[in-house]
This record gives structure tokens, sequence and C-alpha cells, in this order.
């Protein structure tokens, strides 16, 4: 990554100052200079309730009506609830982030710890929402549209730019993951830049979970949100009316496909690859992975192409996959970041699967192609291909 291997203690002191820094989780000191979030001219500032709206409300469902004083009693120890519990979370994800990159650094893999330190540490500049997707547009104007709830926030760390995108809790749709909490379906897209370091793939944005201001259209006030906040990935985004493969080489599909078998990827579409400088490809977007049910067929177009080229094992995935499964340390690591992102019971069983198929692919010394069809658990995308 052309930067000397830090110590751990170096890695985290970061995020050590800013958590003493900050009792909401590091961002009271935000230098947010505009939010563009559809807020109305009138709305109320954000620190302050519709209380006659609030008080309709209240009188509803309990009848008499509340006094001011009561609703604002009542308002902040819900907001104080809340705050709470994410920070709780917010500092599961830290710590479960600090513990993978400590054991992947022992295995001489190079996560790019400066990116998740300044993704921690920036400061919002700007947050804009990312309207929904015109499948009709391809290229660099698709960016600008999305399936999820999506964010591009402009951050500034000591005067340095950078683009990120924040993904807030509800912010991630889903189609097949019935089974996850809708307010952990974000976490997602975190816990994948997590297995990528894992499995040294090097193919997925950095991320981090963290509090920013988001406007809310029901109380008209920013509120903060412990959601996914990433790197934006430079490049032009591909979609159905482009073709990324043509570009890709072998050790980017091979990486990319290796990666979407282990970590059981459902919507891994044509749509979800950016091209960059040197025509290396990276992949985003991983709301339909990590699912607890082992019968939902896998979707891959980095699969399909792999198995269409007749491509090996990628030799870097294959041997993180083999230290992962010697490996005490890292298969605990692995497990405390499933856990931190789905809760004890779901995150232990998505583990399980994920482990499992580790074991099936370093069995097979790759992704065992000739099994998935055979059991029906490939989902082909291109329409010109039978299975």
């Amino acid at each position: 990554m052309g930067f000397e291997r830090p110590t751990p203690e170096d890695i985290f002191a970061a995020s050590e100052h800013e958590a003493a820094a900050s009792p909401s989780g590091g961002d009271s000191n935000m230098n947010m200079d505009k939010n563009k979030n559809e807020r109305p001219n009138n709305a109320p500032a954000s620190n302050e309730f519709d209380f006659g709206e609030l008080n309709a409300e209240l009188e509803a469902v309990s009848g008499p009506k509340s006094s001011e004083t009561e609703i604002r009693a009542k308002a902040r120890e819900q907001l104080e609830a809340a705050a709470k519990e994410r920070l709780e979370s917010v500092q599961k994800m830290h710590q479960a982030q600090e513990t993978v990159i400590k054991a992947v650094l022992e295995y001489d893999r190079t996560p790019d710890v400066r990116l998740v330190g300044d993704l921690w540490e920036s400061k919002l500049v700007e947050l804009n929402k990312i309207e929904a997707p015109d499948e009709t547009v391809p290229g660099e104007e698709r960016r600008e549209r999305h399936a999820n709830k999506v964010y591009r926030a402009k951050l500034d760390l000591k005067g340095r730019q950078f683009n990120g995108i924040f993904k807030p809790v509800l912010g991630e749709a889903h189609f097949y993951d019935e089974n996850v909490r809708p307010e952990r379906r974000h976490r997602k897209d975190w816990l994948a830049s997590q297995m990528d370091a894992v499995f040294d793939v090097k193919r997925s944005p950095v991320a981090v979970i963290r509090e920013l201001p988001v406007y809310d259209e029901v109380t008209r006030q920013d509120v903060m949100d412990a959601g996914s906040l990433s790197e934006f990935l430079e490049g032009e985004v591909t979609g159905t009316q482009s073709n990324w493969r043509t570009w890709a080489d072998q050790d980017d599909i091979g990486r990319i496909a290796d990666f979407h078998y282990i970590i059981g990827e459902t919507d891994g579409n044509d749509g979800q690859y950016v091209v960059q400088t040197g025509n290396r490809i990276k992949n985003f977007d991983h709301g339909e992975a990590f699912l607890d049910n082992p019968n939902i067929k896998l979707k891959s177009a980095a699969m399909e192409e792999a198995e269409q080229r007749g491509l090996a094992a990628n030799g870097d995935v294959l041997r993180a996959a083999n230290e992962f499964l010697k490996s005490d340390k890292l298969q605990a690591a692995a497990a405390q970041a499933f856990e931190a992102a789905f809760g004890r019971e779901s995150g232990r069983q998505r583990y399980g699967l994920l482990k499992s198929r580790v074991e099936r692919y370093v069995e097979n010394n790759g992704v065992p192609y000739k099994d998935l069809r055979r059991n029906g658990a490939w989902q082909i995308i291109d329409r010109n291909k039978k299975e």
C-alpha cells in the first residue's frame, strides 16, 4: 500500500481519541456547512419538536392531553435511549474492526488502515441524497442513482477533502434476506469490508460504522444515524448497457468471483462494478450477501465470467482461505464481526454458513461451480447463457 506497517496501537490511537472527545461517537464537533437532504424551508431547528403534532399523536393513543413539559420529557427520554443504542452499536463495530485488522496484520496483509482512520476522523462537510436508479441510464450518469437509500458524503480531514458513501440505518433495500432486522441491513457493506481484509481480496470499498446527521422527513429535523460510511470508488460505474467484463483481467475477476462465493452473494449483478484507472475492477453493494438461508441461489456476474473463462482459484484468496481455517485468531475475529453486525444468534448462524463455504472452497481448490449447477444453487445473470 506504500506505507510502513503500523503497530496496532498506532492504528487505533485516533479512534480512541475520537471516542473520548465525543459522547455521541466522535461527531459532535462536525463541520457541516450544509446538508442537502430534501429539507423544506420551513423545517424546525434540529433541536426543536413540533409539539402540536406530537401532542395530537399522543392524545390519539392515550386520551388525556399532555403538557409541553411532559412531551419534552418523553421526547428527551426517547432520544437518550436511541443515542445510547447507537453509541453501543458504533463501539461494537469499531471494536470488531480493530480485532479484524489486528488479526490480518499478523498474516502479511496490508489493509488500508489509513483510509479506515480517515473515515473515522474526518468531518462532514456536505451530505447529498443519491436518487433512485433508472436502469436505462448507463455509465457515469447512473452513479447518481441507486436502489438503496444512500448519500454521497463530502468529508474533510485536516484540510484534505475526499468523498464517501453513507448508507444509514434502514437505507438498505432487500429482496431475499427477510430474517435480518431492518436496522442491521446497512451493516452488510461494513461486514463485506472486514471479510475482504480477512480473505485478502482487495476489491471491496473500505467501510466503517459511524454516526452522521441525516434529515428525517417525519420529524423534519436532522437526526444522528449510525450508518455505513465507505470510500467513494472513483471511476466509471458500469451498468446493464456497458460491459465491464471486457475490461477486467483474470486477477480481478478471479478475486471477486471467489469472494462472492465465500460471502454467499445473491445479487452480484453487472451494475455493481467500478472500472478504475488502469482498468482495475472493484465491486460494491453487498446488501444481499451473508444470508442465513443456505437455499437461496447465488447470483454473481464475476462468478459467471470466471466459470466461462475457466479460471482457477485466485492464489491470494485461496491462500488466505487456508490460513483462515488454520487460525483460531482469524476465525474469532470474523465471528466477532458477524455478531457485531447481526447479533449473537443470527451472527453465529450466518458465520457458520460462511465458514462452511470456505471449507468447501478449500476442499475443491476453488469455487465448486459444478456442484452449484448440479444442485440448482446458482442463478444465471446472462440471459444468453443456458443453465
